[in-house]
């Protein structure tokens, strides 16, 4: 082997090394933003909505559902996955909310009902 390869090599492994790194770095610090995204608030059920979407006529209709939610004095707005837990949600029903809030985006997690003596929780 010729110096030149061997440089070569060092410099492949180097890089590799350094890509690597970097991978499990990134990895790392999504995991740890993903466990302080999760935010549990009281909060009040004040919209529903609901909105069809027919892209094409080949294509079956499609009905998206949102919930807004007055959390601690602003309205934040979130699609719901299932049209069962929509239904389940009332307006005007309080409780605690558990939801994620990343950059522009939030995710709806559950909310647990709380009054007249019950709880009930309505997951995604």
């Amino acid at each position: 082997m010729t110096i030149e390869r061997i440089a070569a090599l060092c410099m492949i492994i180097i890089i590799s090394s350094l890509f690597g790194l970097m991978i499990y770095r990134d990895r790392q610090i999504r995991r740890r933003e993903e466990k302080l995204a999760i935010e549990i608030a009281r909060a009040k059920v004040i919209r529903k909505r609901e909105e069809t979407i027919e892209p094409d006529r080949r294509i079956p209709k499609v009905t998206l559902y949102f919930v807004t939610f007055e959390v601690r004095g602003e309205a934040v707005e979130f699609p719901i996955k299932s049209d069962v837990r929509y239904e389940e949600l009332r307006v005007g029903q309080e409780g605690i909310l558990h939801f994620k809030r990343k950059n522009w985006s939030t995710t709806f997690l559950a909310f647990h009902e709380d009054g007249h003596g019950r709880s009930r929780a309505y997951g995604h």
